[in-house]
């Protein structure tokens, strides 16, 4: 009987899982790579009251918007706009039509510009007009939450926001 090895089958076996070893071990740090930073979801809610308080109404309409930063790194929130867009197309092109910047003094909500750290929640209000109302239901409105991590800000789309009389 005789047994003949060749050394150039065991290096292609050798060669190919070092291949798929390595190619792993590269998307790997793909993925860790992408992930690392801050990661900011959050959304924008209008039509909301503030409800409480011993002695204190406020009949005011308030859009409410939340941050969270899911990342591993801090960010300096800066600003919160608003950006409205006519149509898909125009939000495509990033074309508004009504561009509006929320003064927010810490009164009620966070104070800007805010640290949001690993894993925290920033939340503001903005004071919502009946101008406003109409415009949610005319145009695609979003609150535009601008960052020190990227130059295009985090946009939370804000649902059309019915008049009192219509709202159960």
């Amino acid at each position: 009987m005789n047994i003949t090895l060749h050394i150039a089958d065991e290096i292609n076996l050798v060669a190919i899982y070092a291949a798929l070893v390595s190619t792993v071990v590269l998307v790997w740090d793909i993925i860790k790579w992408w992930r690392t930073g801050p990661r900011l979801h959050g959304h924008a809610r209008g039509g909301m009251r503030v409800a409480g308080g011993v002695g204190h109404h406020d009949p005011s309409s308030y859009i409410v918007f939340t941050v969270n930063n899911r990342g591993s790194a801090n960010v300096t929130l800066t600003n919160v706009g608003l950006l409205a867009y006519p149509s898909w197309w125009a939000k495509f092109r990033r074309k508004t039509s009504h561009s509006f910047f929320v003064k927010i003094t810490g009164e009620i909500g966070c104070a800007i510009p805010y640290v949001l750290k690993a894993g925290e929640q920033f939340m503001t209000l903005a004071r919502q007009d009946s101008e406003l109302e109409a415009l949610t239901r005319s145009h695609q409105v979003y609150g535009a939450i601008y960052h020190t991590y990227s130059d295009k800000p985090l946009l939370l789309r804000i649902a059309p926001i019915l008049d009192d009389k219509t709202q159960t």
